[in-house]
């Protein structure tokens, strides 16, 4: 009576066996699978845009959704303010364009296409290679920077295998610039004005009008051609309206002269300037490029250098007999003064005692004008670099290359000279010996066995009469490669009687 009466346990039809297989039969919930794309859509994209991405979206939900929070997810702005980009930036928000963010909804491959963000469209052409910069100011420079990756270029530092465009303000006839290199890989050079006009188009535009001129922001002196013809002046207009700058000796960066013996030359070879003749400005504007200052571009020696015999040139050989030619040449002789029967020119006495070796100076009338020169001071020139008199070598010296020469010629400071041409040519315009320390000193390092002039043979150094020097008494006009014969031996003197 005192315990209530329990309702009896009711068993679940089946028995418990049946249940225990009902549950294990049941098949497990698919996982979850987490878009690809998280797209936050900024307020400012038209109605009817957003009404696109949500198709595209809808069309394809496990690739892409649209969320309401801007973490972890890609901002897409209709179009790229540069403080709100900046802003989104230090946020550690990554973003792109709308026309990008349908490219990627349409289009799952491009994804692997992209360099970096923030990224409005691909704008560049495919395959144009990365963008370089040169000679632009910090802020302008940042400003390519930018506009590069906004539209889907690789920016590069350095002028690598993968640069197909230069970006520059000025040209550089520096050896080692990113212009003259990029002159040599006939990579296009352009103003900031080509993104700018990108950028602002939204699409690729032509090259051409944006194209760095020939001489733009080189700073030339043209001094030396104000008293020029006609001609001259309109080339010197034509080389400003190409971008050039005139500016006096003491700003320039090149100095144009007509020769060797324009004061002007010589006074930009102390100062470590380069010169450059007329015809050098004619190529620039005939190539549309700034070219380097070599070979026939150089300023050259005039013709009118080569030496006058006093006796006057050699007559042509006739049917003469033998007799009368030796009065004509005694004829001669005597009208012409002393030492014209030997064929001797005019020579002073300016750099006599000087031995100057000519090996370092391109073969042919580079090297023939230095001798004529050299003999006309009454100097020796020798072409073997192990002669112990040696006092100068010449160079023709590039005062923008710092590479230094392997020569064959002992370094001695105390000795010998290693100076630019321009110190002859100077001696020979003054008249007089100049201190070869006030020219440019060649860059040498005594290296035999490096020594190029000698492995070309320039000056036939295998033969024994090359390693003789010569003095001004045995001009010939020849060139210097014709090694003249060793001296005939002296009579042995006749033995005395007992």
């Amino acid at each position: 009576a005192q315990h209530r009466a329990r309702p009896p346990r009711q068993r679940p039809a089946g028995g418990t066996h049946q249940t225990m297989c009902a549950l294990v039969a049941v098949p497990p919930a698919e996982p979850v699978r987490n878009p690809e794309l998280y797209l936050h859509l900024s307020p400012n994209i038209p109605p009817e845009r957003v009404a696109v991405l949500r198709e595209l979206v809808r069309q394809q939900p496990l690739y892409a959704c649209i969320v309401d929070s801007e973490e972890g997810a890609l901002c897409v702005l209709p179009h790229f303010d540069i403080e709100e980009v900046a802003d989104l930036e230090r946020r550690r928000c990554r973003v792109i364009g709308l026309p990008m963010a349908e490219r990627l909804l349409r289009d799952r491959n491009v994804m692997s296409q992209v360099h970096a963000l923030p990224l409005f469209d691909f704008i560049f052409r495919a395959g144009g290679g990365a963008v370089c910069c040169s000679g632009l100011q910090q802020a302008v420079r940042m400003r390519c920077a930018s506009l590069a990756k906004y539209m889907g270029a690789k920016f590069s530092e350095d002028l690598g295998p993968d640069v197909g465009l230069l970006v520059t303000s000025r040209v550089s006839l520096h050896p080692e610039s990113k212009y003259q290199a990029a002159l040599q890989r006939r990579i296009p050079i352009v103003r900031p004005s080509y993104l700018e006009a990108m950028w602002e188009a939204k699409v690729e535009v032509r090259l051409e009008p944006h194209m760095l001129p020939a001489l733009c922001g080189l700073a030339i002196c043209f001094s030396s051609l104000k008293a020029g013809t006609e001609e001259l002046n309109r080339l010197q207009a034509r080389a400003l309206a190409a971008g050039a700058v005139a500016e006096p000796l003491d700003r320039a960066e090149v100095v144009i002269v007509k020769d060797v013996f324009a004061p002007l030359y010589n006074d930009a070879q102390r100062i470590g300037l380069l010169a450059a003749p007329p015809l050098w400005i004619a190529r620039c504007l005939e190539l549309g490029n700034c070219v380097p200052v070599a070979g026939e571009l150089e300023v050259q020696n005039p013709r009118s250098l080569q030496l006058k015999l006093v006796g006057g040139p050699s007559p042509a050989p006739g049917p003469t007999s033998a007799s009368a030619s030796s009065s004509v040449a005694l004829v001669d002789a005597a009208a012409a003064g002393p030492g014209a029967a030997d064929g001797e020119p005019e020579c002073g006495t300016a750099l006599a005692g000087c031995v100057i070796n000519l090996l370092y100076l391109q073969p042919g009338e580079q090297r023939d004008t230095a001798k004529a020169m050299a003999w006309r001071l009454g100097a020796y020139t020798t072409v073997c670099p192990f002669d112990r008199a040696i006092t100068h070598v010449l160079f023709k010296v590039n005062p923008l290359d710092k590479t230094a020469t392997q020569v064959s010629v002992q370094v001695d400071d105390d000795r010998v000279s290693f100076v630019d041409i321009a110190w002859l040519e100077t001696c020979a315009q003054d008249g007089k010996r100049l201190p070869s320390s006030t020219f440019l000193q060649a860059r040498v390092h005594y290296n035999p066995v490096c020594d190029e002039a000698v492995k070309r043979g320039d000056a036939g150094l295998g033969g024994s009469a090359g390693l003789h020097r010569r003095p001004s008494r045995a001009l010939t006009m020849a060139t210097s490669d014709a090694m003249l014969p060793l001296p005939l031996p002296l009579p042995l003197p006749l033995p005395l009687p007992l």
